[in-house]
């Protein structure tokens, strides 16, 4: 189960991304992805009032 995990967070997070967009009606390629060797910033999103950020991740189970 675990190769699935590793295999479905990638998709996961872009239909994250997806919706993301949609509910803020902006176009999907304004929501990037960050990362340096300290961080990793799965939706980041510069606004004309702030930025919002945030993590994905994708697990087989309710949370």
């Amino acid at each position: 189960m675990e190769d699935f995990d590793n295999y479905a967070s990638l998709p996961f997070e872009l239909l994250a991304k997806e919706i993301i967009a949609s509910r803020l009606k902006i176009p999907p390629f304004e929501i990037v992805s960050y990362w340096d060797k300290d961080i990793e910033i799965d939706i980041f999103i510069k606004s004309k009032i702030g930025y919002i950020v945030g993590e994905v991740k994708y697990k087989n189970k309710k949370i």
